[in-house]
């Protein structure tokens, strides 16, 4: 990449447009831009990575800091750049956002940052971020990587050259993309402490578990037991396993004996269950087959009385039989009712339409009689107007204006008053979000308490439930050696949803109202902008109650003025306005004559038509009155009413007795099946009696009990010593295998993190980064040597001065004329130029060969120059030289004056006062 042609306008230090026309200097060799500081030399490489990547070139520049102090407010600020790349030309443009005049009202508006592409072919990218990402693809580097390539400013290098290990890795870390070698450091440390803690966690897991072991009331049992407990260290837990073991057998022994003598007794039980079951059930069954008997006898009069009720409603199917068909013919003649009601509406729609024909030929004959003469008088008023629509027009155009600007300051007005009610909206918003906060902190702690002691209770409220034998919800064990406690009322979860949901509400209360407050805030600020821009143009000033008093009085002037104006426009659109009205008028009645009288023959056929229909319908109307049987259709509907009633009582007294008598009969069948299943229960033979039965239950029961309370203990204890006989022996190759791990874990973490007791602290990535930093040594050297006639050499310190600090990046410097290594930071000022000068270019080639394929024919050295004596600057400028071979050209920012009389082509700037920076190209 080779810029040809660079423009910069309104940009830095360059008040105007100015083009630096770089195809003059070259496409190979070396070139000076030089000037007095602060001219703006480093603002023409500023201005080429604004036109690639849209950002500044140093970290202490932002790009919208590029406005120039010195431009007029109404030139643009912009970059455009001509550059050529595999042969082909690009043209870019790109603008910052900065504030430029507003186009309408006056005042200021904001530029929106934007860049335009062009390829060779014409197409073109436009916006900013899009043009970004094709510079980058088209380049094949992004804009750090361009500034370490294309870019040698002595100051960053020098603090490159001088780095410590860290601050070398840091740096590298950026440019090589090594932190996924330090995140894996720092995993392999974190896994590395994990896997202790799991080792740790076991331990005090198996001594947990021997804490609840269980003994004995024998006191030599429980000395022996205590000494193993209160040894707090993993070493006993030989002598745990043993007191388990022989625990264990013991209490297996006494548990056998024991269900073998419960079992006895539950078959005792089981024996006078059955037999008290079986006498309650016979006394059961004796006293259901007397109480039905009972029902039975009380049932039977009542069926015979549903039953003569049944059959007087069914001797009555004559009587409604006649009704329905009384009924159907009511139907039938209501609908005759009916059309002669339709046939009376069409008669009297007739007559009035008839009517109506009539008036409306009456008026045609009147209108045939004065339109011919209201036309003739119509046209000779035209005649007598003259020509007056000019000076109306004139009129018309100055009131227009007038009544724009009045709308433009009473729209200002109103914009004033919606400000000043925002101002008042956003301080009753501020005060009650100022109470909601504070409910919600106070909701949001009284959940918070209640949620603690929710889940300190928890614990306790699930050991409450633990059985022994049973499995723990939690971890599955049947045995529960130690069940947590809980004292004190705990909160419901019913409560804790209900404080959560107050404490919820009250924070969304709070943070809507903040949202609301802020975007009130913002919508004032933006209008109160509006409200400046606009009252600048009549300078009204900049209070909203100061700008509306003054558009206040200018509306009263124009107010004025629209007065006269309207005075002399009346007098003009009479006369207008009359001329208008009688050139619409007269074709308007002469299409109205001709109208008029077609419409007047058209009645009359309609009139003709209508008093033949009207008289159909009475004919018609006549002779369906002697066919109907009622006077009316209203006393047909209240006869048909009144036979539906009738029918439909007897309907109703029918389908009663019916379903009462069946009911009933039902009732009574199913007493007789219920006493018949009852008898068909009981049983032959000789029952015991129950009281006595109860007793023998009770005896047997207490004798039960006593036994499984001895039992019961012997079982705790069996079964909580083989749960933690159990968890032992599991945790134990767990154990072993954690300690293992924690150990190989340890030692892959220590290598990687640079810990590895008695040698050299050099870390993963370090030992990456060492690998690119001999690279760039290796090219860095070659021009070193030149530069010092073979005196200096840069390399890496091959061993720390410690084992105690991070190393693998420390710099040394040989010097060949005494054959002694030292550290880089006892060179001279000039010599560390020559060896930052040198390490920027060994970096600057070493990036290159990591982007691969990428083309920069152009490259900047940015000052240091000052501090070489002639013989160094000579050697410095022999290597630079070195670097045009082919097709590169390097341009050497610096004001030394000795550069200027050693290179030929220039870009020289200068700086003048008050109207910014100007360039000129010496070839």
């Amino acid at each position: 990449m080779r810029p040809l042609k660079l423009t910069i306008c309104a940009f830095g230090p360059y008040a105007g447009e100015v083009t630096v026309d770089m195809d003059r200097l070259g496409d190979r060799g070396l070139y000076l831009i030089s000037g007095d500081t602060g001219a703006g030399k480093t603002t023409i490489f500023d201005a080429v990575v604004f036109a690639l990547y849209g950002e500044a070139s140093g970290a202490n520049r932002e790009a919208d800091m590029f406005r120039s102090k010195y431009a007029d407010p109404e030139t643009p600020t912009f970059v455009e750049m001509e550059f050529l790349y595999s042969q082909k030309i690009y043209t870019v443009r790109r603008n910052p956002e900065y504030m430029r005049p507003s186009r309408k009202g006056g005042g200021f508006t904001s530029q929106k940052a934007d860049a335009l592409l062009t390829f060779p072919d014409g197409r073109v990218v436009s916006g900013a971020k899009n043009v970004t990402k094709e510079t980058e693809k088209l380049l094949g580097i992004d804009r750090s990587q361009f500034m370490q390539i294309a870019m040698i400013a002595q100051d960053e290098f020098l603090k490159l050259l001088l780095a410590t290990t860290k601050e070398r890795g840091e740096i590298f870390r950026e440019l090589f993309h090594t932190g996924p070698y330090q995140r894996l450091q720092e995993r392999l440390k974190a896994d590395a402490s994990a896997a202790r803690e799991e080792y740790e966690e076991l331990c005090r897991s198996i001594l947990q578990y021997v804490g609840g072991i269980k003994g004995t009331a024998e006191e030599e049992e429980q000395e022996k037991l205590d000494r193993i407990k209160s040894a707090g260290n993993i070493t006993v837990l030989e002598d745990a396993r043993e007191f388990l073991d022989c625990r264990i057998r013991e209490d297996s022994a006494l548990w056998e004996k024991y269900k073998k003598a419960e079992k006895e007794l539950d078959k005792t039980l089981a024996d006078i269950h059955r037999a008290l079951e079986k006498a309650l059930a016979e006394k059961k069954i004796r006293d259901g087959i007397e109480e039905k008997e009972r029902q039975l006898e009380k049932e039977k009069p009542l069926l015979e009385e549903k039953l003569a009720a049944y059959e007087t409603q069914k001797s009555m199917a004559g009587h409604r039989e006649e009704l329905s068909l009384s009924v159907t013919r009511l139907q039938e003649s209501i609908q005759q009712y009916l059309i002669l009601k339709k046939i009376e509406k069409e008669a009297g729609q007739a007559a009035a339409r008839l009517k109506n024909l009539e008036q409306q030929r009456e008026d045609r004959k009147r209108s045939l009689e004065r339109l011919p003469r209201q036309l003739e008088k119509s046209r000779a008023e035209l005649a007598g107007l003259g020509d007056i629509p000019m000076k109306k027009a004139e009129l018309e155009h100055e009131l227009k204006r007038l009544q724009e600007e009045e709308g433009r300051l009473r729209e200002l007005q109103k914009k004033c008053t919606e400000l000043e009610g925002l101002y008042g909206q956003l301080g009753e918003l501020q005060k009650k979000y100022m109470e909601e906060a504070g409910k919600a902190r106070a909701t949001g702690m009284e959940y918070d308490k209640l949620e603690q002691e929710y889940l300190d209770g928890q614990a306790g409220v699930l050991a409450a439930h633990l059985r022994e034998n049973e499995p723990c919800p939690v971890c599955g064990s049947l045995s529960h050696p130690l069940p947590a406690a809980h004292e004190g009322s705990i909160p419901s979860q019913e409560q804790l949803e209900k404080a959560k949901k107050k404490r919820d509400t009250a924070q969304k209360k709070a943070y809507d109202l903040s949202a609301s407050a802020g975007e009130l805030k913002g919508r004032a600020e933006t209008l109160r902008r509006t409200v400046t821009e606009l009252a600048a143009s009549w300078q009204l000033g900049e209070e909203p109650g100061e700008v509306r008093a003054g558009a206040g009085a200018l509306l009263d002037r124009q107010s004025a003025s629209k007065g006269e104006i309207s005075k002399q426009e009346q007098l003009l659109a009479a006369g207008l306005k009359r001329r208008s009205e009688l050139e619409k008028e007269i074709p308007e009645l002469e299409a109205r004559i001709e109208r008029e009288q077609k419409e007047t023959g058209e009645i009359e056929k309609l009139a003709a038509g209508l008093e033949a229909e009207q008289k159909a319908k009475e004919e018609e109307r006549a002779r369906m009155l002697l066919t109907l049987d009622y006077e009316s259709e209203k006393a047909a509907r209240e006869k048909l009413e009144e036979q539906k009633q009738k029918k439909a009582e007897l309907d109703r007294l029918f389908e009663k007795s019916k379903s009462e008598y069946e009911n009933q009969n039902i009732r009574i069948n199913e007493l007789k099946a219920q006493i018949s299943a009852l008898k068909g229960q009981q049983t032959e033979g000789e029952v015991q009696d129950a009281d006595q039965l109860r007793d023998r239950e009770s005896e047997i029961s207490q004798e039960k009990e006593r036994l499984q309370e001895t039992a019961r203990e012997v079982y705790t204890r069996l079964g909580t010593n083989t749960g933690v006989a159990e968890a032992i022996a599991g945790r134990e190759k767990l154990l072993l295998e954690a300690q293992k791990r924690a150990g190989w874990m340890k030692a892959l973490s220590d290598t990687a993190n640079g810990g590895v007791s008695g040698k050299e602290r050099i870390m993963l990535e370090t030992y990456i980064q060492m690998v690119y930093f001999e690279r760039i040594l290796s090219r860095a050297n070659t021009r070193l040597m030149v530069m010092t006639g073979g005196q200096y050499e840069l390399k890496r310190r091959k061993e720390a001065g410690n084992l105690k600090s991070q190393s693998g990046l420390e710099l040394d410097v040989v010097d060949h004329y005494n054959g002694t290594l030292r550290s880089v930071k006892t060179l001279s000022g000039g010599e560390s130029f020559k060896a930052s000068l040198s390490l920027a270019l060994g970096l600057s080639d070493e990036i290159q060969s990591q982007a691969g394929g990428i083309q920069l024919d152009t490259m900047f050295v940015d000052e240091g120059f000052g501090s070489l004596d002639e013989e160094s600057l000579e050697m410095a400028l022999n290597v630079l030289s070195h670097l045009t071979e082919g097709n590169c050209l390097v341009g050497i920012i610096s004001h030394v004056s000795e550069l200027k009389e050693r290179i030929d082509r220039q870009i020289v700037v200068s700086k003048e006062k008050a109207r910014g920076s100007s360039v000129k190209i010496v070839v």
